[in-house]
């Protein structure tokens, strides 16, 4: 995920964690863990990382741990905005 030096690092490693913890058969131990990937011109690369026992379902996962951390950036820009 890219997102611009405007938003605080500890904030986005929130957002990620948070939404990789609302994602069915994500483990919550080991905990998730977010990685910062690249310093951009505009922007910040990071990485979420996450365990499963059902990597069978790797797909379905992705899926619905894309649709956590959409969920969860709009969330962080409404706060960020207000």
């Amino acid at each position: 995920v890219t997102i611009g030096y405007d938003v605080p690092w500890k904030a986005m490693h929130k957002t990620l964690i948070d939404a990789a913890l609302r994602t069915a058969f994500i483990l919550k131990d080991p905990m998730p863990f977010v990685l910062q990937t690249s310093l951009d011109d505009f922007y910040v690369s990071y990485e979420i990382n996450a365990y499963t026992r059902d990597a069978v379902k790797q797909a379905i996962i992705y899926s619905e741990l894309h649709q956590n951390t959409k969920t969860h950036l709009i969330m962080l820009s409404n706060k960020n905005n207000h």
